[in-house]
């Protein structure tokens, strides 16, 4: 049940009434899912999924900025991203703004597999690959993407995992920084 307040902080009663200012449960981890910066593929249309491909020049730019906005927020106490460059680059640069902290890597956080259409340009990916890309645009949630890809509920099922996993980690800490395009 939420209640207000006089002041403009968010509270909540516990389940044996006690006020819980927001961030001050023990019985909880906050997660904050964070994009990765643009990359030359993100720039072209390309289709990444598991692809391991860098951050461009502006992909950098966009991992300082968020770093720079993160290094104010509170009490972060994990950063995690995915094993992929884009992803963990950009968890390294908010990891220097947010006293140093150390970047975990988990190879549960990558977005989606696209099968045959990693590497081809969206355009193009309904000539080249009929089959994967109607897959992809199928509202089956547990279509598989033909070449290897993952339906949609495998990769819910992969990332709601590893997120309470690392959240079950983390009970108690305040705020949590989890890094790739877990959506694409």
């Amino acid at each position: 049940m939420a209640t207000g307040s006089e002041s403009s902080d968010f509270q909540q009663s516990g389940s044996d009434g006690e006020i819980i200012e927001a961030g001050k449960s023990n019985n909880f981890a906050e997660i904050v899912v964070i994009r990765h910066g643009e990359t030359e593929w993100n720039a072209d249309g390309r289709l990444q999924g598991h692809m391991d491909v860098e951050l461009n020049d502006e992909g950098r730019k966009q991992a300082i900025a968020v770093a720079q906005r993160m290094a104010s927020e509170p009490n972060i106490s994990a950063i995690y991203s995915s094993d992929l460059k884009r992803a963990f680059e950009t968890a390294q640069e908010i990891a220097k703004f947010c006293r140093g902290l150390e970047v975990v890597k988990d190879p549960d956080l990558r977005e989606r597999h696209l099968g045959d259409l990693q590497g081809l340009v969206l355009q193009e990916a309904g000539k080249s690959c009929p089959k994967a890309y109607k897959a992809l645009l199928s509202n089956r949630r547990d279509k598989e993407i033909p070449g290897g890809g993952e339906s949609l509920d495998q990769l819910y099922e992969r990332c709601t995992s590893a997120l309470q996993r690392i959240a079950n980690n983390h009970i108690g800490n305040s705020r949590l920084k989890i890094l790739d395009g877990l959506n694409e």
